[in-house]
This record gives C-alpha cells, structure tokens and sequence, in this order.
C-alpha cells in the first residue's frame, strides 16, 4: 500500500511539473500559430527567415521533450496505477479512472498533429 502512495504523490507531483510546462508550449505555440497565420498572410513571412525558423526548432525541441515525458507518465499511469487501483479501490472508481485514462488517446493524438503542424512549418 505505501508503494502505491508513493506512486499517486508521483504522479501528483507530475501533473503539476506538467502545468508548468503547458505554460511555456502555449506561449511558443502561440507563436508558432502568428507565423503560420504570417505565412498565409504571405506579406511579411519570409520562408527561411533565420529567427523564425530557431523559434520553430525550439516549439519542436519543447514538444519532443514533453512527448517523451508524457509517454513515462502515461505509462506509469496506465501500468501502475490501474492495478493498484483495481486492487484497492471500488468499481467506481475503477470506472473513473479508466475514463480519465481513456483521455490519454486524445493527448497523444493533439500531441501528434501538433509535432505534424511544426515539421510542415519547418518543411
């Protein structure tokens, strides 16, 4: 039992790690998303500007690490806690948490299409 509460303080802990990060991907992104709106604008994006181009490569570095970080997360999550929970919770809550889970496809597909969206602006 105290192994499985190390884990959820874990993942507690993560969740909030992972708000900070969130923080800094939503300023590039929202970066990323004035050049792209630039670009089809096409009077003052120039393709291979050199600074446009290093925020670029920096969203994409931001998103690699924090796909890597949430693909450990996701895994601990899905290995980890589902078990215990299974073993030590009730039937609700067994629900809830595979429904919170489920959330998990959802994040690795917007992760996905966000990494497409930055390598075509690369491209």
């Amino acid at each position: 039992m105290d192994t499985t509460l190390q884990l959820i303080d874990q993942l507690i802990a993560e969740h909030k790690v992972l708000c900070e990060k969130t923080r800094s991907l939503e300023k590039a992104a929202n970066d990323a998303t004035l050049l792209s709106n630039l670009k089809q604008a096409r009077d003052t994006f120039v393709p291979g500007d050199i600074s446009q181009s290093e925020h670029l490569k920096k969203l994409d570095d931001m998103l690699k690490a924090i796909d890597t970080w949430l693909e450990k997360h996701f895994n601990r999550e899905e290995t980890a806690l589902l078990p215990a929970v299974k073993k030590y919770g009730d039937e609700k809550l067994v629900t809830s948490l595979d429904s919170l889970l489920f959330e998990h496809s959802d994040l690795r597909d917007r992760m996905l299409h966000s990494r497409k969206r930055v390598d075509e602006l690369l491209g």
